[in-house]
């Protein structure tokens, strides 16, 4: 089972938001388009910031795995 993360939901949640202000706008009502673009743009963020801390901590994994690789070698090569 996926564990759902809490960016995930945030994203969903700013981007329903931005879909409801927009058909809001549309047939309309009060929200102004600046409203509309900024609960986007709040979407949007909170998926890159959860994709950067996602890669972020991918790409520690990676340089520790990196760095055990290495002394392997250099252990290696000094027998």
């Amino acid at each position: 089972m996926k564990k759902i993360n809490f960016f995930e939901v945030l994203f969903w949640i700013f981007i329903i938001l931005g879909f409801i202000l927009l058909v809001w706008f549309i047939l309309g009502s009060s929200p102004l388009i600046d409203q509309i673009l900024t609960m986007f743009l709040v979407g949007i963020l909170t998926k890159l910031y959860a994709d950067v801390r996602k890669i972020g901590e991918r790409v520690a994994r990676l340089e520790g795995k990196f760095d055990s690789e290495i002394s392997n070698l250099k252990d290696k090569f000094k027998k």
